[in-house]
């Protein structure tokens, strides 16, 4: 009942009562603690139970763990001694991000590197890996001093989201009423390779926040040389926004010239959407992880080595936030987007967020 209510917020369109029913004939329940021999055995014999062999003789089976970091090492080790990986079972183990506890590390570090890699030489999953490890390993190291001046964090306090009234997160059950832990963070990172040697990254997530979108958009410089005379002496520069979510598209903003006028430039818009120019209704993006596990592709998978040169970046930041405990907490209302100080870490550059 919960996995029918669930996929009904979703989507109710999608579904039909016909096909649940006889997709729940596939849907099984185990109670266990993780640390429990007896259930491990049992969830052995049930997967022993109702999986088919396949051609090779052995049962497919993917481990989804969507669990706290912490329990992850005891689960793979207790797998392991019931031998529920390897012999007779082709095993994928999916570990639910967050590895560790910050976002920054997981999500926002993967669009960096999509964004600033180099183009792999193919396709295969290890050459993609590969060049998001160079972003990782040659984003700057930053000091105290930097780290002070170029990352923002924030706490979210009561506010309004859609009309209805949001807590503070302080506010939230089981959260300490002095917490201490960022719901906010905006930094301003440099990649110290050939291609992007003095351009500014800026990033920034959080909770509560205006709006839920997940984007990144990639200013262009100005013109060294002004065609159009001192009329255009202020432009408004060139954009190529990629929206991931809530919706895929792609827009390029650029400035035209107005025409049979004077020499003044207009801001104009060109933009894709993948669900409208495919017709296409839009799944959660867990089908697709799900999807690509099940064929064994690893492209979309942080492996081990990226996740370590990501923490590598990101402690820096923890240790030093941990070492000097913010004393303005909360600093933006639930509903907002973000301190202050967020935006004056762009306007100090001349910039602004787009969103």
């Amino acid at each position: 009942n919960l996995m029918k209510e669930a996929s009904q917020k979703f989507n109710s369109e999608l579904l039909k009562e016909k096909s649940w029913h006889t997709f729940q004939e596939h849907l099984f329940y185990l109670s266990s603690d993780f640390n429990s021999a007896r259930r491990y055995s049992l969830l052995k014999n049930r997967i022993i139970e109702i999986t088919p062999l396949t051609k090779e003789k052995t049962k497919e089976v993917i481990y989804y763990l969507a669990v706290p970091p912490q329990t992850v090492p005891v689960i793979i080790e207790r797998l392991a001694q019931h031998s529920l990986c390897g012999q007779d079972f082709s095993t994928r183990i999916i570990m639910e991000k967050p590895f560790g506890t910050d976002f920054v590390q997981n999500h926002l570090m993967q669009l960096l590197a999509l964004v600033a890699m180099e183009p792999p030489v193919g396709f295969a999953a290890d050459l993609i890996r590969n060049e998001k490890v160079k972003i990782f390993q040659t984003i700057r190291p930053m000091d105290n001093d930097y780290i002070d001046t170029y990352t923002v964090r924030g706490q979210y306090g009561p506010g309004g989201i859609k009309g209805k009234n949001v807590c503070s997160y302080r506010e939230k059950e089981n959260v300490p009423p002095d917490s201490n832990t960022p719901t906010f963070f905006a930094g301003k990172f440099f990649i110290d390779n050939w291609r992007w040697a003095g351009v500014p990254f800026y990033i920034r997530t959080g909770k509560r926040l205006a709006k839920r979108i997940t984007q990144i958009v990639v200013q262009f410089k100005q013109p060294p040389l002004r065609l159009f005379g001192r009329t255009c002496d202020i432009l408004e520069p060139n954009h190529l926004v990629l929206n991931i979510q809530p919706e895929e598209e792609i827009f390029l903003r650029f400035s035209v010239k107005y025409p049979e006028g004077i020499n003044q430039l207009y801001p104009v818009t060109m933009n894709f959407n993948y669900q409208k120019s495919f017709n296409l209704i839009r799944h959660p993006a867990y089908e697709r992880v799900l999807i690509e596990c099940m064929k064994g592709d690893l492209t979309l998978f942080a492996r081990q080595d990226g996740i370590e040169a990501m923490w590598s970046v990101v402690d820096l930041i923890i240790n030093r936030w941990e070492n000097i405990p913010a004393l303005h907490f909360p600093n933006y209302p639930a509903g907002g987007w973000g301190p202050k100080e967020a935006s004056l870490l762009l306007e100090r550059d001349g910039r602004k967020w787009k969103t």
